[in-house]
Order: structure tokens, then C-alpha cells, then sequence
């Protein structure tokens, strides 16, 4: 992926397949701020606690490929 220069926002969707907050299953692929990405997995029961996320340690801004 290219990003450009500047985040959009504080969060911005890569993608995703779950249900959101209401019930916390499926998969969500973002980004933050800061140009790291989170890729975060669904263990059920809702809320935004039961999901398992991991965060990558570089910034995909500076509209470079990555």
C-alpha cells in the first residue's frame, strides 16, 4: 500500500469483515494516526476490549510503497 503524507484522521480503515463493537467478532485491518497499521482479530462478547490487536512498529506515511 501508498500512503500519503498525512493520516486522514485519527483512524482510517485498510479493511475489515466483522461487526464492529456491538458484538466483537470478525477482522479489522487500520490505520492510525501515526502511520502505524493494526490488524486486530475478534474473541466475541463485544465491546472494544475483546479484540486482539497488534500494532506494526513502522509508519506507512511518506507516500512511499510499502
Amino acid at each position: 500500500m501508498k500512503a500519503g503524507a498525512q493520516a486522514p484522521g485519527q483512524q482510517w480503515l485498510v479493511g475489515d469483515k466483522s461487526h464492529g463493537w456491538i458484538d466483537s467478532t470478525g477482522w479489522v485491518f487500520q490505520g492510525l494516526s501515526t502511520g502505524e497499521l493494526q490488524f486486530g482479530v475478534g474473541q466475541g462478547s463485544g465491546g472494544t476490549t475483546n479484540f486482539g490487536i497488534t500494532t506494526s512498529t513502522t509508519s506507512l506515511l511518506g507516500n512511499m510503497w510499502h
